[in-house]
């Protein structure tokens, strides 16, 4: 669809498209092997309206700025960030069960007090 919309995810130019990876290996070898097969996509890598995001295991906070700029990450609430690696943030996102006791399986609306 980004080679059909001369280089946007969508027909429509204003809309864009966040798609999270969540890896549950280690961070640095599983985000090599991710790079090295998404150059294999230039179209992806290359599109505006396409965000690349990294979730689940993350490299240390301080080699965000050594991975390309189309990488970005979830940030993670308790962590300080430089304003260089702010900019390497796509978003922040926190563990549900700190804000719920909802186990997911119940109907939430009659969960006891």
């Amino acid at each position: 669809m980004i080679d059909k919309n001369d280089g946007r995810v969508y027909a429509d130019s204003s809309r864009t498209l966040q798609l999270l990876i969540d890896l549950k290996t280690e961070a640095v070898p599983t985000l090599k092997a991710l790079l090295d097969e998404l150059s294999r996509y230039p179209s992806l890598t290359a599109s505006k309206t396409l965000d690349i995001v990294i979730t689940g295991n993350r490299p240390p906070v301080e080699t965000y700025k050594q991975y390309p700029s189309w990488l970005l990450f979830d940030g993670d609430l308790s962590t300080t960030y430089s304003p260089e690696t702010l900019h390497k943030v796509a978003l922040f996102s926190d563990n549900f069960a700190r804000y719920s006791k909802w186990n997911g399986k119940e109907d939430c609306r009659r969960q006891k007090k």
